[in-house]
């Protein structure tokens, strides 16, 4: 069987498939403009048809779509790759037509406004025909650059090969999972990636500053290709933008946030470094003597330069700096296996939402998953009034395998709209009176391969995990009339600020000892091999201990402001590329020099001398993947998320009420109404960026 209509197809279903569908949507467009007179058109003639062709193919377009990020068939993730660009291009055909008011309610009304400013927003009403036809192709251009870029990323499989010798100090866990040479005389060595999953292993562990060096350098130096591509990007981007009428393209994108303009963002970026600058130069000066005291200590680095804090040098002297504060991040993995701490996540949910998660047998699912990694929960709310009514299907993608994308993101598959008139929490009724529901993925790419035999988050790892879970958790509570307003679509200066303030529950203490469980508890045979490994020993204990629990969560503060600001300098850079002068003064864009004069502005470390610089900017997939001109989204949202935090949660993180509060005030709404507006009626006063800085406390 499959799951509600979510049936896994073939690759060579595919592009027929979405050819069909796209000739369904084709024909209800000139359905509407061939019977629809001026005199008569109103809402029901002339725009539900098309929010309800959208409604129906979203479910087989989504899927297909889905697939060019998961399957493990290169045939089916090339033909999503083209079916993605036929969708793009049946778009473009709808806003270059130019053949296509009454009382509407407020969801309607937005609607209506978003259709038109979609038109707008090509061209109409400002360029002729011709002029709309040469936007829109330049468009099309500019996506088919945009997917090269992140299959770049996406196919990237570089690395290098180290011997043992050099990769003094990493876990032997951590080294079991690289690649070994299969000739005997070369079993000594290690083949590390360059994806940051491998990389920053070494970075973080590995004693000889040359061998971090070594992996910094080829990591940097990845995918030259997508340098030039990314600066022409850029510019045609803003050639576009200009042909619009727009200042740049920043302005462009930000019409239609919360933020509203580029002049906005910049002003916050002011107010933002004055305010964080002297916290994380203090941060800094703690890693910088960390570094002087550990040469110190160690004679045998004498050809490495105290008196220089260098980009490779800062998540090794950042982790020996967090252990003086005895917060071992390997033994802290150790309580968190990945399938258990998902079990213990979703019941963080069903306690606070008044959720039930029944997993589903593979037997059910088999016909709508893509890969035997996948599992699959149904999601039923136990509410009182709404007791046992079924919520959507959560899907579990959280493995790395080769072609896989590489990160961890909320992927939904079907959005889920409601007809009007009706009680929101019945769900949405299609004509043959069959209910469709929402189905979202989170999809992760965390190691299976450990030297214990099971898959282990590290902290860092367990944040991530529980804030892609959360946008997962907004697509399945969403009630809106339709799919454009559902969960976490909406601007995403607003549509992050769910999910980051549920980090916050990763550093309460209470919280954590509720999910973790030490991985020897989780399986006989886990237990046996620990035994066999520590001979005498008794097992650890099962939940993590109070001294380490109270070690990690104190630890929060620790380089804090340095986070926050290395998140204003990828957002800087985003704008710099974005609505920089340069376009407008004729002159070309060197992003190299940008990303490297803006990393040791907010960093605060040395720009390595041009053999050794690299350009990491090439793995900036977020430019190129719906965040352009929107990194600062981050930093926005965050200030939501603290303010939401501290006001609702803070000091009750489980309390029932301000949890029902939220879930309908922020998460069913998705964005169908104001966002501000949402808000402010959950806070009760307008957002304050002081909450965001008031929780950073000074460096002991």
């Amino acid at each position: 069987s499959h799951l509600n209509g979510f049936r896994l197809i073939s690759a060579q279903e595919i592009i027929p498939t979405t050819k069909r569908l796209l000739a369904n949507i084709q024909n209800v467009r000139s359905t509407i403009a061939q019977t629809v007179e001026l005199s008569s058109a109103c809402f029901q003639n002339a725009i539900r048809p098309l929010i309800d062709i959208e409604n129906s193919t979203q479910c087989e377009l989504g899927m297909i779509a889905m697939l060019r990020y998961a399957s493990p068939e290169d045939e089916a993730r090339n033909a999503s790759v083209l079916a993605c660009q036929l969708m793009r291009e049946s778009s473009a055909e709808l806003v270059a037509r130019g053949d296509l008011q009454e009382a509407l309610d407020h969801e309607s009304t937005k609607y209506l406004n978003q259709l038109i400013k979609d038109y707008t927003r090509c061209g109409h009403g400002l360029l002729d025909n011709d002029q709309i036809q040469l936007y829109l192709d330049k468009r099309n251009a500019i996506d088919n650059m945009r997917s090269k870029f992140n299959k770049s990323i996406r196919d990237e499989e570089s690395g290098l090969w180290f011997c043992l010798e050099e990769l003094d100090g990493v876990p032997q866990h951590e080294l079991a999972r690289f690649a070994k040479q299969v000739e005997p005389q070369e079993a000594r060595l290690r083949f590390v990636r360059n994806r940051k999953a491998d990389s920053q292993v070494v970075l973080e562990y590995a004693r000889n500053p040359a061998t971090r060096k070594k992996m910094y350098v080829s990591s940097a130096c990845k995918l030259p290709e997508n340098v030039e591509l990314l600066e022409e990007l850029a510019k045609r981007r803003h050639e576009n933008a200009c042909r619009l009428g727009y200042a740049s393209h920043a302005a462009f994108r930000l019409e239609t946030k919360v933020a509203k303009t580029p002049e906005f963002v910049e002003e916050s970026f002011e107010k933002l470094e004055q305010a964080l600058f002297p916290q994380a130069y203090q941060e800094q000066q703690v890693i910088w003597e960390r570094k002087k005291s550990y040469l110190h200590d160690n004679n045998d680095l004498t050809d490495e330069d105290e008196d220089t804090l260098n980009p490779w040098d800062t998540a090794f002297y950042n982790r020996l700096a967090k252990e003086d504060m005895r917060v071992h991040q390997e033994k802290v993995s150790e309580y968190f296996p990945l399938r258990h701490t998902v079990l213990a996540m979703l019941e963080v949910f069903s306690s606070c939402l008044q959720l039930r998660f029944e997993h589903l047998s593979q037997d059910y699912v088999h016909s709508s998953i893509w890969h035997e990694d996948v599992e699959v929960w149904g999601v039923w709310d136990e509410r009182e009034a709404s007791i046992g009514e079924f919520v959507g299907y959560l899907y579990t993608d959280l493995l790395s395998r080769p072609n896989k994308h590489q990160g961890n993101q909320n992927v939904d598959i079907q959005r889920v709209s409601f007809p009007r008139g009706r009680i929101p929490n019945v769900g949405y009724l299609k004509e043959d009176g069959t209910r469709v529901k929402p189905a979202t993925v989170l999809m992760c790419s965390f190691q299976a391969q450990t030297a214990t035999g099971c898959p282990l988050l590290s902290h860092d790892n367990l944040i991530s995990l529980f804030h892609e879970l959360g946008h997962g958790i907004h697509d399945l509570l969403s009630r809106t009339s339709y799919v454009r307003f559902h969960g976490w679509s909406g601007p995403a200066d607003f549509a992050e600020a769910p999910s980051i303030m549920l980090e916050n529950w990763c550093w309460i203490g209470d919280e954590l000892k509720r999910m973790s469980c030490h991985y020897t508890r989780v399986d006989p045979q886990h237990a046996q091999q620990w035994k066999e490994d520590h001979q005498g020993e008794h097992l650890p204990p099962k939940e993590i201990p109070d001294e380490l629990l109270h070690n990690l969560t104190r630890s929060r503060d620790f380089n804090r402001a340095s986070w926050y600001m290395r998140q204003l300098a990828f957002a800087r850079f985003d704008m710099a590329l974005h609505n920089g002068a340069s376009y407008r003064d004729g002159q070309e864009f060197d992003s190299t020099a940008t990303y490297h004069d803006l990393m040791e502005r907010y960093l605060l470390v040395k720009t390595p001398d041009p053999s050794s610089r690299g350009h990491p900017q090439a793995d900036f997939g977020h430019l190129c993947a719906g965040y352009d001109a929107g990194y600062y989204s981050y930093l926005c949202a965050g200030v939501f998320a603290a303010d939401m935090f501290q006001t609702n949660f803070a000091t009750a993180p489980r309390d029932h009420l301000a949890w029902d509060r939220y879930r309908c005030e922020i998460l069913e709404p998705g964005s169908s109404r104001d966002e501000l507006e949402m808000l402010e009626s959950f806070l009760g006063h307008r957002p304050n960026p002081q909450r965001l800085l008031g929780g950073l406390r000074s460096t002991p």
